[in-house]
């Protein structure tokens, strides 16, 4: 798969969750469609819940994990600085 996903804006919410906003190309969105409906379609002919299905895959690696108390600290920091507009220095 040739293509490009890139993150425009992470916004951490209070529940410690975090909203994603993302840029994708032609092609990437035409496949996201196309395996999503797939997914969807393959879960109503088996009968599987598709929350079922994330937590097995999530599972497998358990690569992903909750941010710290640090970690959401930090990004909430972070995403204040970003949404400020610049500031011109001081006059010397």
């Amino acid at each position: 798969m040739t293509g490009e996903i890139k993150v425009k804006n992470v916004v951490v919410n209070e529940d410690g969750g975090a909203t994603y906003t993302f840029d994708l190309d032609e092609k990437v969105s035409g496949l996201a469609q196309e395996e999503g409906l797939k997914l969807l379609l393959y879960c109503g002919l088996t009968k599987v819940d598709l929350e079922d299905v994330y937590t097995w895959i999530l599972d497998q690696g358990k690569v992903i994990r909750p941010m710290s108390p640090e970690e959401t600290q930090r990004s909430k920091e972070r995403q204040e600085a970003n949404s400020r507009p610049p500031t011109a220095p001081e006059a010397t």
